[in-house]
């Protein structure tokens, strides 16, 4: 695992952890996985993931603003949702992969994990809902008016999709004896 220092377009600095392959510019045409962390975790939680993945992709994992070594601005209205977006929307553009890009890659990637029975696997599925809630909030955070509720309710659906999702993953893979625990531990 290796540590860099990212410089964004609008003055923010983000420390990030990244694999080889993502430091010597191997195969630029690999695909580029974005790991995001989650409150109060950082960039380290996904240094196994990122070391399973090998030099097959190129893969970040950021810490947001206010962890580890990233930009820490002072002001507590510097961490609201539209500047966390604006710095992933500028690291990703940084990597060198346009948002537009990634998300018609996200689309063609849903359409290739279609079984031949046309069942989708429950990765991509989860992966799906996980876009809806990033989409719903991204619109959420600009849009105004009654367009607002629209916005919300499409990160809810997300939301709501992903406990589902998770309900499904944990029926179908936990031992019999041990479902009961699960359930208790996860509600």
């Amino acid at each position: 695992m290796h540590r860099v220092d990212v410089g964004l377009a609008h003055g923010i600095r983000l420390s990030c952890r990244a694999n080889q392959a993502s430091l010597a510019g191997v195969d630029r045409a690999a695909p580029r996985v974005l790991f995001l962390h989650g409150f109060p975790e950082a960039a380290f939680v996904w240094d196994e993931v990122i070391g399973l993945l090998g030099s097959g992709c190129h893969a970040l994992a950021p810490n947001l603003r206010g962890y580890e070594a990233s930009s820490s601005p002072k002001a507590v209205k510097e961490y609201r949702a539209r500047h966390l977006l604006q710095d992933l929307s500028a690291l990703i553009e940084t990597w060198g992969v346009p948002m537009f890009g990634a998300a018609v890659w996200l689309v063609w990637v849903f359409t290739q994990q279609a079984g031949a029975d046309g069942t989708i696997a429950l990765l991509t599925l989860f992966v799906a809902v996980t876009f809806l809630l990033f989409v719903g909030a991204a619109w959420a955070v600009v849009a105004q008016g009654p367009i607002v509720l629209v916005a919300l309710s499409v990160a809810m659906a997300g939301v709501y999709g992903q406990v589902t999702v998770n309900d499904i993953v944990l029926a179908r893979y936990t031992a019999d004896a041990w479902r009961g625990r699960v359930y208790a531990v996860r509600y």
